[in-house]
């Protein structure tokens, strides 16, 4: 897990809680900077949407450079069509980011890059997307 600093204390307290502290570690930072690379997946849930265009294409482009090749990006989301105008609109006023539909994802995807591999609905109005280079 890549996070703010201020995150990755209690993100490491929980792992160890939960017993899990050998399969997942916390790193401080930004993804607006370099990523640790060589993981299997970087998962992004519900950051893009925070986000304006050139943001989340830096975001992704971040995500594509530490993934590499074998890599996958998981993006989870809100979608346009699941998330109502609303939340599109307090998304804008709060964060200049916006809800998008897979294909707009999938645009900003490939302006990086990376190809749509799938995605599937999960929980709480959220879908997965999977992107690779």
């Amino acid at each position: 897990m890549v996070d703010l600093a201020p995150t990755t204390a209690p993100a490491l307290a929980r792992f160890a809680a939960a017993g899990v502290s050998d399969r997942g570690h916390s790193v401080p930072g930004s993804f607006f900077e370099p990523l640790p690379a060589g993981a299997d997946a970087y998962i992004l849930s519900d950051i893009l949407h925070d986000w304006d265009d050139d943001h989340c294409r830096t975001i992704l482009s971040r995500c594509r450079d530490a993934a590499g090749p074998h890599g996958a990006i998981i993006v989870i989301e809100p979608l346009l069509s699941t998330a109502g105008t609303a939340m599109d609109l307090f998304m804008l006023m709060c964060f200049g980011g916006r809800e998008r539909t897979i294909e707009e994802l999938a645009a900003l995807a490939a302006s990086c890059g990376l190809t749509l591999r799938g995605s599937t609905p999960v929980s709480a109005g959220r879908t997965a997307l999977q992107l690779s280079v």
